[in-house]
């Protein structure tokens, strides 16, 4: 570390100063900060155990057959995380995109041809560096057709504490050309970023 380098680094710590969220020149927000971040989460067996039995057939026999989108993104924390078969790798909506700051955040999975949808379960967040804060506490899903018509749609609060959404209708429903899940109430405002995260998106 040079002089110059040190003096800074003193100074910081001096006045109290936090990282900040920053964007670069495309507009996009850098990764949340370690130095800002909320209190370490402990060992990963801390992590609450996932509370469903979804088998993801549809996403893990056929990945490419899917298509997973937002209605933002954090930078580094992309939607294709949800979808990765990971429950420790998250989707972070953008700043303030959170239904505690007055937004409606989603998650979108389209798929390539119309299908039938039996059960979307939504696992909350689980990522072991930022587990606190960022939990959805009441979502909604819709299941849409090719038109944007919703087919069917639930609400839930979920269940477990980093909230657990298993969606199932009594009937499959058919012709679904998306399925989106959307932030109702969060803790958006629990955390400097203002956003929320997901763990995982899985369909049967």
């Amino acid at each position: 570390m040079d002089l110059c380098h040190a003096v800074v680094v003193a100074a910081l710590a001096l006045f109290g100063c936090q990282a900040s969220v920053t964007a670069d020149a495309a507009g996009a927000a850098t990764p949340h900060s370690p130095a800002a971040a909320p209190s370490p989460a402990g060992p990963l067996t801390s992590l609450p155990p996932v509370t469903t039995d979804n088998k993801n057939l549809v996403i893990a026999t056929s990945p490419s057959a899917v298509t997973i989108s937002a209605s933002s993104s954090y930078g580094g924390w992309p939607p294709n995380n949800a979808t990765d078969g990971n429950p420790q790798t998250s989707w972070y909506s953008a700043s303030n995109d959170s239904a505690a700051h007055g937004a409606a955040p989603f998650l979108q999975l389209s798929f390539n041809t119309p299908s039938t949808v039996r059960r979307v379960t939504i696992l909350g967040n689980r990522d072991p560096k930022y587990l606190v804060r960022y939990t959805i506490l009441s979502g909604k899903l819709d299941w849409l057709d090719a038109n944007g018509r919703a087919l069917a749609s639930l609400t839930s609060a979920g269940t477990g504490n980093r909230r657990d959404f298993d969606f199932r209708l009594a009937n499959p429903v058919a012709n679904v050309k998306m399925i989106r899940f959307t932030s109702i109430q969060d803790e958006g405002n629990q955390n400097e970023y203002g956003d929320v995260a997901i763990a995982e998106i899985q369909v049967e």
